[in-house]
C-alpha cells in the first residue's frame, strides 16, 4: 500500500477533480465510500453534490478564529497491481483507520474531530480529503504525517493480506512529478528535465575526482550551473543548482534544481565526502590520459581496467572478511561505475543498460542519503569509472571489450543483490535483482562471437550464485 500526501487551500477544486472524469477520462464511477459522522452521505453523494459536500467539509474551517494555512489535507492510498480488488466496505474501513491513526478523529463517529471524506474512482485506490479544523475548535497536528501514513499503510498490508512494502530509507531518487511529466510531453521531450539532469549530474560525479572537475563536467555537458555562496563567508561555496537551457516556467524564468533536490546523495556536502580520497589511486586520469586514450590499444586497456574494477567490487561485496564500512564504501562506488558504463554505452539499442544502471545506483546507496567515508578499495572502483568516462562513446569495433564489461557489471549487480538481501534491505535487493536480469537480457540480445566470451586475463570472476528471491510476497496467498 502506497500513500502520498499533498496540501492545498481549495477543497471544492479538489472534489471537482476527484468526482470528475480525470485528465484522460481515467476516473470510473467516482463515488463516496466513507465520510465523517454523517452516514447519510455514503452512497448518496455523487458528482452533482460536489458543492454541497465542499460546504460541509469547509464549515469547521470557517468557524476557526484564526485562518488555517492550506487547510485541505489530501492523501491517495493505492494497492499494488497484483493485490486483490478491495470492496467499498474494505476501503471504507481502511479510510477510517487511516484518519484515526493520523489523529484527525479519535474513533468512529467522533463528533469533535475533523471532517473528512474518501472518494473512490478506480479499483486500486482511494483519495482521502480532510479539512484541518476540528469541530471542537482545535487544530489537528500534521507533524511527521508522511512517516505516520507510511506506518498506517504497513498496518493495512498486514491486516488485509496485501503486498508488503519496505520502510522508507531515502535511497530512491526524487521522481518526476506529474506536472513535470506533462510539461515534457507538451514539448515533445523524451523525458522530464529532472530525469535528464539527474543522469547528467550522476555521470559528472562519477567522472570527477574533485569539486572543480565536477563543475567543469557539468558545464561541458551544456547545463546552466549556479553556485550558491555562503552568506557569512562569501568566498565559500555551499551548494549548487542546475537548469537546462531553454527550460523555463510560465514567467520565462529558468527552472533550477539543486543537487539535493535531484537526489539526496548529490548535494554538495555529500559529494565532497566521496572526494575525500585517502590516497591518489592508480588509474586517475587527466588531460594527458585523454589524449593517450585515442589509441585503440589504450582504449582496450581502459575498458579492461574498468572491467577489473567491476569484478573487484563484486569480490569485495561478497567477501566475508570485508568490514561493513568497506562494503558500504565499495557499494556506493559501484553506483558511479554503473553510471559510467551507461554513459559510454549510450545509444538506442542500449536503453536497458541505462535502466539497469539506475537500479544499481538505487541498490548501491547508503540509507538516509548518507555518503560513506571512502576507502582505498572504493577509490579503485571510482578510478575505473573515471578512466572509462574519458573514452567518450563506445565504437562498433569495441563490442567485444564492452561485452566483457557488461558481464562484469552483471556479476556486480548479483553480488550487490545478495549483500542487500543479507542486510534485509529488501527494496534495494529487489533493485539489484532487476538490474541483473536486465543486464542478462541485454547480453542475450547483444551476443558477441563465442570466441570472445572469456574474461580478460588477470580478471577473476566470482562464482555465480542464485539471486535472492523477492521478499515482497503477498501474505495469505
Amino acid at each position: 500500500m502506497i500513500g502520498k500526501i499533498s496540501r492545498g487551500g481549495r477543497v471544492l477544486g479538489l472534489l471537482r477533480y476527484l468526482f470528475g472524469p480525470g485528465e484522460a477520462n481515467e476516473h470510473v464511477d467516482p463515488h463516496l465510500v466513507a465520510a465523517w459522522a454523517d452516514p447519510g452521505l455514503i452512497g448518496a453523494a455523487g458528482p452533482e453534490d460536489v458543492g454541497a459536500l465542499a460546504d460541509l467539509l469547509n464549515q469547521p474551517v470557517t468557524m476557526m478564529r484564526r485562518p488555517v494555512d492550506r487547510p485541505v489535507w489530501h492523501a491517495s492510498l493505492r494497492s499494488a497491481p497484483e493485490d486483490r480488488r478491495l470492496s467499498d466496505a474494505e476501503w471504507a474501513q481502511i479510510a477510517e483507520g487511516v484518519v484515526t491513526r493520523m489523529g484527525f478523529i479519535s474513533g468512529s463517529g467522533d463528533p469533535s474531530g475533523c471532517r473528512w471524506a474518501a472518494v473512490r474512482h478506480a479499483d486500486d485506490h482511494i483519495h482521502l480529503v480532510v479539512t484541518l479544523a476540528r469541530m471542537d475548535g482545535r487544530r489537528p497536528s500534521v507533524h511527521n504525517d508522511f512517516t505516520r501514513l507510511r506506518t498506517a499503510c504497513q498496518q493495512i498490508e498486514r491486516r488485509y493480506g496485501l503486498r508488503m512494502t519496505a520502510s522508507r530509507d531515502n535511497t530512491a531518487p526524487v521522481a518526476a512529478s506529474r506536472p513535470e511529466q506533462e510539461k515534457a510531453a507538451r514539448r515533445g521531450q523524451p523525458e522530464p528535465s529532472r530525469v535528464r539532469l539527474l543522469r547528467t549530474v550522476r555521470t559528472a560525479a562519477a567522472g570527477a575526482g574533485d569539486e572543480s572537475a565536477f563543475f567543469a563536467r557539468l558545464e561541458q555537458a551544456g547545463l546552466l550551473v549556479r553556485r550558491r555562496h555562503s552568506t557569512r563567508h562569501p568566498g565559500e561555496i555551499t551548494g549548487y543548482a542546475l537548469a537546462l537551457p531553454g527550460d523555463r516556467d510560465r514567467q520565462g524564468v529558468s527552472v533550477w534544481y539543486s543537487g539535493g533536490r535531484l537526489a539526496a546523495d548529490l548535494s554538495l556536502p555529500q559529494l565532497r565526502r566521496r572526494w575525500q580520497a585517502p590516497t591518489r589511486p592508480v588509474g586517475t586520469t587527466d588531460s594527458a590520459d585523454r589524449q593517450r586514450l585515442r589509441d585503440p590499444a589504450a582504449r582496450r586497456q581502459a575498458v579492461a581496467t574498468a572491467t577489473a574494477a567491476a569484478v573487484s567490487a563484486a569480490e569485495h561485496l561478497a567477501a566475508d572478511v570485508a568490514g561493513e564500512q568497506d562494503q558500504e564504501a565499495v557499494a556506493h562506488a559501484a553506483g558511479d561505475l554503473a553510471a559510467a558504463v551507461a554513459h559510454v554505452l549510450h545509444g538506442p539499442d542500449n536503453g536497458s543498460i541505462h535502466t539497469a544502471s539506475e537500479r544499481i545506483a538505487r541498490a548501491a546507496r547508503a540509507r538516509w542519503a548518507a555518503t560513506p567515508h571512502t576507502t582505498p578499495a572504493a577509490e579503485t572502483i571510482r578510478a575505473g569509472a573515471r578512466i572509462l568516462l574519458t573514452l567518450g562513446r563506445a565504437g562498433p569495433s569495441e563490442a567485444t571489450d564492452f561485452a566483457r564489461l557488461v558481464e562484469a557489471l552483471l556479476r556486480l549487480a548479483e553480488a550487490l543483490a545478495r549483500l542487500r538481501a543479507v542486510q534485509q534491505r529488501h527494496v534495494q535487493a529487489d533493485a539489484a535483482v532487476t538490474a541483473a536480469r536486465m543486464l542478462a537480457a541485454h547480453q542475450i540480445s547483444h551476443q558477441p562471437p563465442a570466441s570472445s566470451q572469456a574474461v580478460p586475463t588477470g580478471v577473476h570472476s566470482p562464482a555465480r550464485l542464485p539471486l535472492p528471491a523477492s521478499p515482497h510476497r503477498r501474505r495469505g496467498r
